[in-house]
């Protein structure tokens, strides 16, 4: 049975940006990010004047859970209001652990009564989610079922997950795919050309990830430019993806059945021929495990420019005349470019923005230019002093003054429209 189905009337939440004014009725949500090894959480004050606004009081992770590390684990607590941090050890030999560390925070920082609600973040829905779910066992059991499509990142949600519901046990749990943004996408976007009975035996499809980020991201276009209803969104970080939207839907987005597809990214390939699998097996003798990591974390920025996975330290190496980054830094945005040219033929070139967003896509200046450069047949026109000023807002319009499409620079913020989706969905304001 489709999850989807039965909660059908729930629409994303629509996120708005804090407005400073002062209101009663508070509540909290804890939004809790679980990886194999992590927890990284964050607490956010839930308003309601209009509309339910969040704002970010508190943030940090534990690291290294359940590893042998002298002294015990990295424990970090940050003030988002002052922007005190604060570093200590403590002792995390599990995701329980850990959370007991997060819960005995939340009580020292004046959170005595708790959360109201937890958001979690779940990379992988498969089909099941097409929107936010309220977290009972039949949810856990269509989570667990999706391990097969996400075996490095569903397994550690779920560890978290059961943790948190026994830890805050008194209010709701809510989770948040990944996914769950691109289940509008139509079957000639999702579907693989290989025997249909994969598909419909074992669910192999294009799913798409990072859907919480290009929710939060066209919502705000949207909120800021009514006319926009169709964009191509760049989420540019260590993970790269790109997003094709029509009248505010997913129509097509470049990561698949897992996070391995579409654009280059910091250690992952992106599109490759699927043959390489066979040639690094037979030819090389490489083991399944072994091409995984290959692909996974020894390839894209740092497998060729062989410097790092981090885009500043790329370009400063490029600046400096290193001919693999040079070279890593072209590739790169020729795979974006190449991409932006199909998704604006699938939006048969009806497109109201291109934007950027994400740690690579809001900082990295030259990238943006030369992903734009030589564009303006298709409407598109960078204004250079806009392109390289700095900026605190939102939106950023980095657009020329001929430039038929608007061009963006978003700041994105998963976490908070984590915190927002989990409070509509458990009506803490009704």
């Amino acid at each position: 049975e489709n999850i989807a189905a039965n909660n059908k009337k729930i629409r994303f939440a629509k996120i708005v940006i804090l407005m400073a004014i002062p209101s009663a009725s508070e509540k909290y949500a804890l939004v809790l990010n679980s990886g194999s090894s992590s927890i990284k959480y964050g607490v956010f004050e839930l308003k309601k004047e209009n509309e339910v606004n969040a704002k970010s009081v508190l943030s940090g992770q534990v690291e290294k859970i359940g590893k042998s590390v002298e002294g015990g684990q990295l424990f970090t607590v940050k003030n988002e209001e002052t922007g005190k941090k604060d570093i200590k050890k403590v002792e995390a030999s599990d995701h329980a652990a850990a959370l007991e560390c997060i819960a005995t925070v939340l009580k020292e920082k004046g959170f005595e009564s708790g959360m109201d609600v937890v958001g979690h973040r779940v990379v992988h829905g498969g089909a099941d989610f097409s929107e936010p779910a309220l977290v009972n066992e039949k949810t856990l059991a269509c989570i667990e079922k999706n391990v097969p499509l996400a075996p490095l990142h569903n397994p550690p949600a779920l560890l978290g997950l059961r943790s948190a519901m026994t830890k805050f046990s008194s209010c709701p749990h809510v989770a948040v795919f990944d996914t769950a943004f691109h289940a509008s996408m139509p079957p000639e976007s999702f579907t693989y050309a290989i025997p249909y009975q994969l598909y419909e035996k074992y669910s192999i499809r294009r799913y798409g990830f990072h859907g919480t980020s290009y929710a939060y991201v066209s919502q705000q276009v949207i909120k800021s430019y009514p006319n926009i209803r169709s964009m191509i969104i760049c989420h540019l970080g260590n993970g790269a993806s790109m997003c094709c939207i029509k009248d505010g839907k997913c129509l097509d987005t470049t990561m698949g059945l897992t996070p391995l597809d579409g654009l280059m990214m910091g250690t992952r390939s992106g599109d490759i021929d699927a043959g390489l699998h066979i040639f690094l097996h037979r030819e090389l003798g490489k083991s399944p495990a072994e091409i995984d990591t290959i692909l996974n974390k020894q390839s894209g920025l740092i497998g060729l420019s062989g410097i790092s996975s981090d885009m500043r330290e790329v370009l400063a190496a490029a600046e400096s005349g290193n001919a693999r980054a040079i070279l890593a830094r072209k590739v790169y945005i020729e795979r974006i470019r190449k991409y932006l040219g199909a998704y604006l033929i699938k939006l048969r070139g009806k497109c109201g923005a291109i934007v950027f967003t994400a740690g690579v896509g809001e900082n990295d200046s030259d990238l943006r230019a030369q992903v734009c450069s030589g564009l303006e047949t298709f409407g598109i026109s960078l204004d250079s002093s806009r392109n390289y000023a700095k900026s605190d807002s939102i939106l950023h319009d980095i657009g020329s003054a001929t430039s038929v499409l608007k061009i963006l620079v978003a700041a994105t913020n998963e976490e908070q429209a984590i915190a927002l989706h989990s409070a509509s969905l458990a009506n803490l304001f009704l």
